[in-house]
C-alpha cells in the first residue's frame, strides 16, 4: 500500500512540476515581447515617427492587459 501512495505521489509532484515549467515559459515569453516592444518604441522616438510610436504604446497596453494570450 505504501508503495502505490509512493507512486501516486510522484505522478502528483511531476504534474505539478510540467505545470510550473509551462509558467514559467510564459512569463518568460510575455517578458521578451514586452521588451521588444520597449525597444521597438525608443526606435520609433528617435525616428520621431509618430504612427509607430502610438502603435507602439498601443501595443504595449495590448500585451500588459493579456499577456497569456500575446505570449503564445
Amino acid at each position: 500500500m505504501e508503495f502505490l501512495g509512493g507512486i501516486i505521489f510522484t505522478i502528483i509532484c511531476l504534474y505539478m512540476m510540467n505545470g510550473y515549467q509551462k509558467e514559467k515559459k510564459d512569463i518568460e515569453r510575455t517578458r521578451l515581447n514586452i521588451e521588444r516592444t520597449r525597444l521597438t518604441c525608443e526606435e520609433a522616438r528617435h525616428t520621431q515617427d509618430e504612427n509607430l510610436t502610438k502603435a507602439c504604446k498601443d501595443e504595449l497596453k495590448n500585451i500588459k492587459s493579456n499577456p497569456k494570450e500575446k505570449a503564445k
